[in-house]
């Protein structure tokens, strides 16, 4: 079956030409500033590292602007650009904290993903830890960080419903 995307970001699938059938839009669940600090502080926490919140307008900013990206997109590849875009936001380019970005930025990504329905997987520590090393560094750009998410993310959803 084709699916088009619609300007109005809803997804028309069409049984055969003469009877389109809008589905819903899809409801996306963003981090909130008070949830990024909460996690900073519990990952810095088990480090003994102090929190400090040190750009509370970067942080903000990227709050705000990871809403309105990558809008004309279908919903797994938005999902996984703005999960980009928060992922490189928080951890190398915003330094919203003192301490524990880098932890920050990946516990925020995965919980963005995950609380959309797109499921992520990665066993291999040494290659997450190398992986996040690299973004922080600016070793990566946002391309390459997509695909390295694609390649460990799976959708849950089929046409606007859970799969299960």
């Amino acid at each position: 079956m084709p699916e088009i995307y619609a300007p109005i970001g809803r997804v028309v699938r069409t049984f055969n030409s003469n009877f389109p059938v809008l589905l819903a839009e899809e409801k996306i669940i963003y981090p909130s500033k008070e949830l990024i600090i909460q996690l900073n502080k519990s990952m810095v926490a088990i480090s003994n590292d102090p929190f400090v919140l040190q750009n509370e307008a970067n942080l903000e900013h990227i709050v705000e602007a990871v809403k309105f990206k990558f809008e004309r997109k279908s919903f797994y590849d938005k999902m996984i650009l703005k999960a980009s875009y928060l992922l490189e936001m928080l951890a190398y380019k915003a330094h919203a904290f003192a301490e524990g970005n880098k932890r920050t930025a990946l516990s925020v990504t995965i919980a963005f993903l995950e609380a959309n329905n797109v499921l992520f997987q990665e066993e291999n520590q040494e290659e997450l830890s190398s992986f996040i090393l690299n973004v922080a560094s600016g070793k990566l750009n946002a391309k390459k960080i997509s695909k390295w998410l694609q390649k460990r993310t799976q959708n849950e959803r089929l046409y606007g419903v859970e799969i299960k």
